[in-house]
């Protein structure tokens, strides 16, 4: 009875004819036959998210869906002294991972089939992370502007040009919002919100326009009911008739030049207004991001002369003028006279004080 008492590593051998009795001469017909031995290929999965598929490969073939993190086992065995390797045919992709091959005889996820089960194939996965970002445009020379992603990451922004977040997670959402405006300006989003999937974002906008803002004052001296005409650079006619505060309906961007003048000085009493004030202390300045509230209009009334001419004085007599009963006016020659100067709009009355 021949017997195989130790099998060869990664083989099994077997015997045929292997009993009988000897009779009368030698036997010759045993026979043992030995073939390779299978075993399974198999590791270990971790990193993949729940739900996300990723198809493993063996030799090319050989397809396993896994659909979470744990031990996997390829279904078909390889024989001992083939050559096994592993390979990752679909990345998981929602979210988008990159699953990684490692162990097994070569560290690759490959080697030769040892006597044994093969069982330190290491799948590692990582969730891909993209960029989210876009393009400035309108940005004032010298302004900066201060963007979010998801109420954080703060990222500023000083000139027009392409801008990109730190990468995230994909099938995250993202919300692009300005924290923090550039003085004189607004600045909005278009497509600043979403959820990865898969690539990163390039096509959020952001859009700066410049703000506008009023150009007023105050005036002063004007005599109520009297009529002034103001202007802002060049139109935007503005008609005031008393004292106080006034704004012009148009306002003007910042940045923008303002030059607010006089187009109309008050008639009746005919009045003469200066304009002060603002940036340039003269009406005018550049816009800045506020309201223009400085500009000053002091008006005051016109002062003109009452005089006239004098004939037929005796040589050597004088005579007293007075306007308006006071005054006083000596004269003591034929000639031109004039009183001092009193308010357009008032009454005049000349009379002789005292004859010669």
């Amino acid at each position: 009875t021949v017997t195989v008492s130790g099998q060869p590593a990664g083989q099994t051998c077997s015997v045929s004819n292997g009993s009988g009795t000897l009779a009368g001469a030698s036997v010759t017909n045993v026979t043992v036959s030995c073939v390779d031995n299978s075993y399974s290929v198999g590791g270990l999965v971790s990193g993949l998210v729940a739900g996300d598929v990723l198809v493993l490969q063996n030799n090319g073939g050989d397809d396993l869906v896994l659909g979470a993190d744990g031990a996997f086992t390829f279904p078909t065995p390889v024989s001992f002294g083939d050559a096994y390797a592993v390979s990752v045919l679909t990345q998981p992709p929602a979210p988008s991972e990159t699953c990684t091959v490692s162990g097994g005889g070569n560290n690759d996820g490959s080697g030769t089939m040892p006597a044994a089960d093969v069982s330190s194939i290491a799948i590692i996965c990582s969730v891909d992370r993209f960029a989210v970002g876009g393009s400035l445009s309108g940005l004032a020379s010298g302004a900066s502007l201060v963007l979010q992603n998801n109420g954080s990451a703060d990222l500023t922004l000083t000139a027009d040009g392409n801008f990109q977040f730190p990468d995230q997670a994909d099938a995250t959402a993202y919300t692009v919002t300005v924290s923090g405006q550039p003085a004189g300006q607004t600045c909005s989003v278009s497509n600043g919100s979403g959820t990865l999937a898969g690539a990163s974002v390039t096509n959020v906008t952001v859009s700066c326009v410049d703000n506008s803002y009023s150009v007023g004052g105050l005036v002063s001296g004007l005599v109520a009911g009297d009529i002034l005409v103001l202007q802002n650079n060049g139109g935007d006619d503005l008609v005031l008739g008393a004292d106080g505060a006034f704004t012009f309906p148009t306002p003007v961007s910042f940045g923008e030049a303002y030059a607010v003048s006089v187009l109309t000085q008050p008639p009746a009493p005919s009045e003469t207004c200066t304009v002060s004030g603002g940036g340039n202390n003269d009406g005018s300045g550049t816009m800045p991001a506020a309201d223009v509230s400085s500009i000053a209009i002091i008006c005051s009334v016109d002062r003109f002369a009452v005089g006239g001419s004098l004939s037929g004085l005796a040589s050597g007599a004088s005579l007293v003028l007075q306007n308006n009963g006071s005054a006083d006016l000596t004269l003591t020659a034929d000639g031109n006279f004039q009183f001092p100067d009193q308010a357009d709009a008032t009454a005049y009355t000349v009379t002789v004080s005292g004859q010669p």
